[in-house]
């Protein structure tokens, strides 16, 4: 009997991991990817996904909301030129199914921040790049996959990371 019970098991916990998790997003303008973000208990937030941007950014009306801890300032370089921006520390920070407990965020100038059409953020590679996903924009959505998992035969064209 015993070992029934350890099989079931096992095959519960495979079928959960092959079973990619999902993630609406939505488009106000061409290309925009922007998702649903949890800060803590806090959200849902609109943040943009970025996959050129190395580094997750709040509008400072996020950060005020959040009352988010500055732990740093650092000078960021932009076409405009460099200026010096907060840095602070989030409480953990989940899109749909994903999360990351050890994220800080540069707090974007109020200029910079008026330009970016509506959203609280964006979401970076110290994000993004601990997760395998699909972006899938006829369907608006994002699959992200098991670690170490890559998109299966038939799935639709998207950006695999």
């Amino acid at each position: 009997m015993q070992a029934q019970v350890a099989m079931f098991v096992l095959v519960t916990a495979a079928a959960q991991v092959a079973a990619p998790a999902e993630t609406r997003f939505e488009s106000r303008r061409p290309g925009e990817v922007a998702v649903p973000v949890t800060i803590g208990s806090r959200g849902p937030f609109r943040f943009q996904i970025d996959t050129g941007s190395s580094h997750t950014a709040i509008t400072p009306g996020l950060a005020q909301a959040l009352a988010a801890r500055p732990i740093a300032r650092a000078p960021v370089s932009a076409s405009g030129g460099t200026v010096e921006c907060l840095i602070v520390a989030l409480e953990p920070l989940a899109v749909g199914p994903v999360a990351v407990d050890d994220l800080t965020a540069t707090v974007l100038p109020a200029g910079a921040a008026d330009r970016l059409g509506g959203v609280d953020g964006i979401l970076g590679q110290d994000f993004l790049g601990r997760f395998s996903f699909t972006i899938d924009y006829a369907r608006s959505r994002i699959r992200w996959h098991a670690a170490g998992a890559a998109a299966t035969a038939g799935e639709p064209a998207g950006i695999l990371l």
